[in-house]
């Protein structure tokens, strides 16, 4: 099946060759299995390292039984073009399914080029998979996720205003957590964002208070209104804190746990290092050491998952 009067004399024998090995390949398809009853193991294996060139019949053979359309062993682009409708496809309908881990390892071993089309697939299942990761304390990787979903947000000519806020204010919200030993160098600057805004003025109040500016966080309190109520009772808690109210900010701090344990968030998921923190400044501030040492306990815990470091 390799007449010369039916060759295809305008592809070089080594291009079709590769291409026939690399989606076989992919596919997890063995020689044995491509060449079937109407090729040769030995044959095949010819035509894939270019010592032979296919006839059409056995170009289109082959095409059927990759499950390709022929132009993809003859041209490149038609074979880019292919691989990425296919990667775009399988991809959705992993995300469809919530598993967006599979979409990106599917696209980031596909070998394809990242245009606009699949880095706005990325973004998302990276979002989501950061979100994942805080409940479950892993915040070192999400920040890597985040980290890449701003960087490819600002690379996509799409409009990724939201995706890229909410990675930006996450990230932003996960380096104000962390112990200092976790925190990456840069100190990102949440974007103004009005969707988001409970969560802007809670990480501007932090600053304020753990930049001593008390008066600047109580004047942005009282003008600027956190609606939801985790924020909103962990700012009352370091307010409490910084007025020397340790045993009732001790309180509040206590409830936002409890109400991480029976409904998780995953900006409470994120403050769960912090809060700690907290509690044990509490306990020193009542002088109860043997109290403080429990909350630092807790910490520790949460700085081992984190880190993945046995302390």
């Amino acid at each position: 099946m390799t007449g010369n009067t039916e060759s295809l004399s305008d592809n070089t024998v080594n291009d079709i060759g590769k291409r026939i090995k690399l989606i076989r390949k992919r596919k997890g398809i063995t020689q044995h299995m491509l060449a079937g009853d109407r090729i040769t193991r030995n044959m095949l294996s010819r035509i894939e390292n270019g010592f032979a060139l296919p006839s059409i019949p056995t170009l289109v053979y082959i095409a059927m039984r990759l499950d390709v359309p022929c132009a993809c062993l003859l041209d490149d682009n038609a074979l880019s073009d292919y691989s990425k409708a296919q990667t775009v496809h399988a991809a959705r309908e992993y995300m469809k399914n919530g598993e967006h881990e599979k979409a990106l390892k599917l696209i980031n071993s596909s070998g394809i080029e990242i245009d606009d089309e699949l880095a706005i697939i990325i973004i998302e299942c990276e979002l989501s998979l950061s979100g994942r990761l805080c409940f479950e304390r892993k915040y070192l990787e999400a920040q890597k996720l985040l980290t890449d979903a701003i960087k490819k947000t600002g690379e996509t000519v799409y409009s990724t205003a939201g995706s890229g806020y909410i990675a930006s204010l996450y990230r932003a919200l996960a380096v104000r957590m962390l112990p200092n030993e976790l925190k990456e160098e840069s100190d990102p600057t949440p974007p103004d964002f009005d969707r988001y805004i409970d969560l802007y003025i809670y990480i501007r109040l932090l600053d304020f208070f753990d930049n001593g500016q008390i008066v600047k966080a109580v004047n942005l309190a009282s003008m600027c209104e956190i609606h939801d109520r985790i924020l909103s009772a962990h700012i009352a808690a370091v307010l409490d804190m910084a007025n020397g109210r340790y045993s009732e900010a001790e309180s509040k701090l206590l409830l936002i746990i409890e109400s991480e344990k029976n409904s998780p968030s995953v900006h409470g998921s994120i403050m769960l290092y912090r809060i700690y923190d907290d509690l044990e400044k509490c306990a020193k501030g009542k002088n109860d050491y043997v109290l403080a040492y429990t909350y630092k306990e807790e910490k520790i815990k949460l700085y081992s998952q984190m880190s993945g470091v046995k302390l």
